[in-house]
């Protein structure tokens, strides 16, 4: 009978193999001789060596080189049309000082009045530039049926209706009636001609020549 025994001993397989013999006499058969056992040969495992880091290549750091620009002049602008100029020129760090302490909200509503840094400078474009702005005063537009007139003592624009000259009294078709040539003549009137002024059916024509109220 055979016995194998299998175990790992120190990174090491071992196999082992035991066996024994046992003897069966019989009445007609003389006792034999034990087994020769065979010879195992153990060898150890080969073992890995560690794997070793690989060394990476180091990592390379940009340096952020800061420009140096001049600052434009941009006080007379609006908010926002300033803010687009300074952009242009490379400007990204911009503010807006309302100086009545009021918020800002839409730029464009408001003028700027002062600048920080002032126009001309040299600094770098990181330097926060901040614009001091003033609310815009709208300016009414007068309508052409309408006259704009400015109060001194307030502040206030007010509308005033355009004074109409009277139209001049038409001048009379024909001159005031009197009851006889002499008292027309004696108002700087006459003479009359038949036909000709409405006037001559007035008065009565004497000679027949076409003409009353002549003067004499």
């Amino acid at each position: 009978m055979l016995i194998v025994v299998g175990a790992l001993l120190g990174g090491c397989s071992v196999l082992a193999v035991v066996g024994f013999a046992a003897s069966v006499v019989s009445p007609s058969q003389s006792p034999r001789s034990p087994l020769a056992l065979p010879t195992v040969t153990v060898s150890p495992l080969a073992t890995a060596a560690p794997s070793q880091p690989t060394a990476s290549a180091p990592a390379t750091v940009e340096q952020f080189v800061d420009e140096t620009v001049t600052v434009p002049d941009v006080r007379g602008l609006d908010g926002a049309e300033a803010r687009d100029r300074l952009q242009e020129m490379g400007f990204y760090v911009i503010g807006h000082e309302a100086i009545n302490g009021k918020t800002v909200v839409m730029a464009s509503l408001w003028q700027v009045v002062g600048q920080s840094p002032a126009p001309g400078e040299r600094v770098p474009i990181s330097q926060p530039i901040t614009l001091k702005v003033n609310r815009f005063k709208p300016t009414p537009k007068p309508t052409p049926t309408q006259h704009v007139q400015h109060d001194e003592n307030r502040d206030t624009f007010r509308q005033v209706k355009p004074t109409r000259k009277p139209d001049p009294e038409p001048k009379p078709e024909t001159d005031p009636r009197h009851g006889t040539c002499a008292e027309a003549n004696a108002h700087g009137l006459g003479p009359y001609v038949r036909g000709i002024d409405p006037e001559y059916d007035w008065y009565q024509d004497r000679d027949g020549d076409g003409r009353v109220c002549e003067p004499r």
